[in-house]
């Protein structure tokens, strides 16, 4: 027995029932034939003590911070710059103290040639890893922010503007909340196949400011809409249409994009800043980073971060678009929307209470190019209207040939305002003109005034079309009024009902038109252009 037991724990010690079928007989044959206390004393080493390891426990894992995370991923890189810089130059000045063989064997351009090859190849790689898929669009795009790091610092916008705003938010039982929410619910209802829709908690908090002509949505779901917003809008379509862009930022996720791309443009310096240090003699790295702390960001203001700012700019618009068409608004609005916000542009130029924008400085494509851009995409959003079972639109009113009438209005009126801006400048005087530039200046200044002319003319004939055809559709509704009203006055002779004669059904329509424009007059839109809108 004892000859048996020393064969059976050598060939456990040696591995050689690795077979599963094997060493469960072989087991059970032991157990049948030595005790157990005997058998735990041909358990291995390293089982021994295997009942007090199952009772161990680590403690639970508590993620850092999110804020903290944050402000590390943003002010970490401004540490990093001048780490970088001191690097750069500490190495430069033990490159020079190594002997002149070695030198010439480790070049500065050789270790700044294979460094920032391993550089390149680690911010390739934490760009790979760092890569994300937007929602809705596909779109691939690099994100180094988490959701939470994100939601936390809205939590704190939210609280700041919750106590800044405190005495303007405005009741939720007051009509215009009621009809805001009621638009919101309408865009979070029809568009509950989004995954994201559905997991955000959205809230909406209208504030009584008519000099703030702005809303927006924090990354957590707050709606913040200001008063001054809903003047803007001469129709509650358009209020959709600019929720629902504002929603798809939140949705999209852009916040937390445009924090990473900033981040990321930082992260290039750090490696630049390293190579000029040690690249360069002191007093020519102190120039060279002078001036890259001046041009490097104009140029990527101007080169990268606006030009990305816009395209978010122009895919919030789509989504929203898509939004507001599956919600059974009309999406022929948005159209009209930035058409009537080109023309207000134009007009505020063109009286000098401001000055146009350039679209390669701003951080929002031109009111012009979302006008047209989303027109392309009207369409496909109609068929969305369809696919949705959403009910037909009213063919009277189309919104489109509003907008583009205002489209005509604001090129001619933007064009007026080139030609005088233009006009200002010849006029200035100048010293130590010769004759000849003076006349040549005299002959520029005076075709720049036909021209201005022209458009003038041109300005004058649009508004006399657009009166005759405001008039033109008034006779319309007029006579479809009347045709309403004898229509149903002889219906009501037909019946037998002698109370619904013409002279009666034209006083009750007199009385409900009365009371829809005192309704209209406790909230009404601004009217911030020379036309009619009607």
């Amino acid at each position: 027995m004892h000859v048996f037991r020393t064969a059976v724990s050598c060939l456990c010690k040696t591995n050689v029932f690795m077979n599963h079928r094997t060493t469960m007989r072989t087991r059970a044959l032991l157990t049948r034939t030595i005790p157990k206390q005997k058998l735990r004393a041909l358990k291995p080493p390293y089982l021994k003590n295997f009942e007090s390891l199952k009772q161990f426990s680590t403690s639970e894992r508590r993620p850092v911070n999110p804020l903290i995370m944050f402000l590390f991923k943003m002010k970490g890189i401004q540490a990093l710059k001048y780490v970088s810089i001191l690097s750069g130059r500490s190495f430069r000045k033990l490159h020079d103290k190594l002997p002149e063989a070695i030198q010439r064997q480790l070049s500065r351009h050789k270790i700044a040639f294979g460094t920032s090859s391993a550089i390149l190849m680690y911010i390739g790689y934490y760009s790979i890893v760092h890569y994300d898929t937007c929602p809705i669009t596909g779109r691939k795009r690099w994100i180094s922010f988490t959701k939470d790091q994100i939601l936390v610092l809205a939590d704190m916008d939210r609280n700041q503007l919750m106590e800044e705003y405190e005495s303007k938010i405005i009741d939720h039982k007051t009509p215009l909340y009621k009809q805001c929410k009621s638009i919101v619910d309408s865009l979070i209802s029809h568009n509950q196949d989004i995954d994201i829709v559905k997991k955000v908690d959205w809230k909406l908090t209208v504030i009584d400011d008519p000099e703030m002509n702005n809303a927006f949505v924090l990354p957590n779901g707050e709606i913040f809409l200001f008063t001054g917003m809903v003047d803007v809008m001469s129709d509650w379509q358009e209020l959709a249409i600019v929720l629902g862009h504002e929603m798809s930022h939140a949705i999209l996720g852009h916040v937390q994009e445009q924090q990473s791309f900033a981040v990321f443009g930082e992260l290039i310096v750090v490696p630049l800043l390293a190579f000029i240090w040690f690249l360069l003699d002191d007093f020519a790295a102190f120039v060279v980073y002078s001036i890259q702390q001046f041009m490097y960001p104009i140029i990527f203001e101007l080169g990268f971060k606006l030009p990305y700012s816009r395209q978010l700019e122009s895919e919030a618009d789509e989504v929203g678009l898509m939004l507001a068409s599956k919600a059974c608004f009309d999406p022929r609005w948005s159209v009209y929307l930035w058409d009537k916000l080109a023309l207000m542009e134009a007009t505020d130029a063109l009286v000098g209470k401001s000055e146009i924008d350039f679209e390669f400085s701003s951080t929002h494509p031109s009111h012009e190019k979302r006008a047209v851009t989303l027109e392309e995409r009207i369409p496909e959003a109609m068929n969305m209207r369809l696919e949705c079972n959403c009910p037909n639109l009213e063919k009277r009113i189309d919104p489109l040939v509003k907008a583009h009438e205002m489209r005509k209005f604001a090129v001619n009126i933007k064009a007026q305002v080139k030609i005088k801006e233009e006009l200002e400048q010849l006029q200035k005087p100048k010293g130590n003109e010769s004759e000849s530039s003076v006349a040549s200046k005299c002959e520029e200044i005076k075709s720049l005034h036909e021209k201005l002319n022209l458009l003038e003319d041109e300005y004058n004939k649009l508004l006399t079309l657009h009166d005759q055809e405001t008039k033109m559709l008034n006779m319309k509704d007029q006579k479809k009024y009347i045709l309403n009203s004898l229509w149903s006055g002889l219906v009501g002779v037909f019946l037998g009902n002698s109370k619904d004669t013409f002279a009666s059904f034209q006083s009750r329509n007199d009385t409900e038109d009365s009371t829809q424009s005192a309704n209209q007059k406790s909230f009404t839109f601004r009217d911030r252009y020379t036309f009619s809108e009607d």
